[in-house]
């Protein structure tokens, strides 16, 4: 009687745990596509926004990972004048379509430049409008940007700080006045940088608050929050999310673009930030090719930084743009 040569007993095992991971990722195809477009996707009429993943319970983050997120496309609930602001709508013809935006004129006939704040993912300019008075107070013309999808800006997906790139482009390029100050939050910040570092757009200053150094982090940590898998499911995510919204997302690291910025820069992160890790900022931090500065805010998560420690929020971006105010009169006087 012949009898299975040793070798190929041992490849049986192996074999198999090959058909079984081939057959785990071909089912996975459709949840990850799913997954992918629902991230990327501004729905109306379809009920109430999914929480934040931290905020899920076990039956909803269930109902989540079977159905998908339910992101309702950003409206606009407030405006400058709830801050006691004077503002004039504008509007700017950009690549994506109309941007909605707000400018605020500065109290002061003298005013230190024009800031551009642009919001993050899943959020309009409204959010945004705490910041704005901070600004404002400091002397600073502030415009609030909606990013293509949001407020009342056109389109109804995102590429999470990769198309909305030329979004801040077209804005500043349309409305700039004087230094420019760029102030960007979560996938805001991450548009700055690649309109900067990489489009070639230039600022006088930035602002950078919870930037994500790359989007497969941003992914992997979001899974974790989920309690999902974190290999090979983001890199799914971002395989789909590339091919639904034409964009290499794979590519989609603010990281990289962070080498061909040369303004000034604050890098702000929650201390309690899950989303953005310490790594995750300073490796943005490091990139920057200009003075950059990186402070953590204590006890403050994802992107909250002036609702959860505004003491140290108006400390950190006061001694930044007086700082940088101080370098440029010292140039001058040479």
């Amino acid at each position: 009687m012949r009898s299975t040569p040793e070798p190929r007993r041992r490849l049986r095992p192996l074999r198999l745990a090959g058909w079984v991971l081939a057959a785990a990722l071909v089912a996975l195809q459709p949840v990850a596509c799913l997954h992918a477009r629902a991230l990327t996707t501004y729905v109306d009429g379809r009920g109430p926004r999914t929480p934040r993943p931290e905020d899920l319970g076990a039956l909803a983050k269930l109902r989540t990972l079977a159905c998908g997120v339910v992101l309702t496309r950003p409206r606009v609930r407030a405006t400058p004048a709830d801050a006691g602001l004077a503002y004039e709508d504008v509007a700017v013809e950009g690549e994506a379509g109309t941007l909605a935006a707000w400018l605020v004129p500065a109290g002061a006939p003298d005013p230190a430049g024009r800031a551009f704040l642009f919001p993050g993912h899943a959020a309009a300019r409204d959010s945004l409008l705490g910041e704005a008075a901070e600004l404002h107070a400091l002397g600073w013309e502030v415009v609030l940007v909606d990013l293509r999808g949001c407020g009342g800006s056109a389109g109804d997906h995102t590429t999470l700080g990769w198309d909305e790139a030329r979004d801040v482009v077209d804005a500043v390029t349309a409305l700039r006045a004087g230094r420019t100050l760029l102030y960007g939050q979560s996938m805001g910040a991450a548009a700055v940088l690649r309109a900067v570092g990489t489009l070639g757009l230039r600022a006088d200053l930035l602002v950078l608050e919870a930037p994500f150094d790359s989007l497969r982090n941003a992914l992997r940590h979001r899974c974790e929050a989920m309690g999902l898998p974190t290999a090979g499911l983001p890199e799914l995510l971002l395989f789909w999310g590339g091919v639904l919204r034409g964009f290499d997302a794979f590519a989609h690291r603010p990281a990289d673009d962070a080498r061909g910025v040369e303004a000034p820069a604050l890098v702000l992160r929650g201390a309690a930030d899950r989303r953005v890790r310490a790594a995750d900022a300073r490796r943005v931090a490091d990139a920057l090719a200009g003075p950059a500065r990186l402070v953590e805010l204590p006890g403050v998560g994802h992107s909250a930084g002036l609702r959860g420690a505004p003491a140290e929020w108006r400390a950190a971006v006061r001694a930044f743009l007086e700082e940088r105010r101080g370098e440029e009169r010292r140039v001058e006087a040479r």
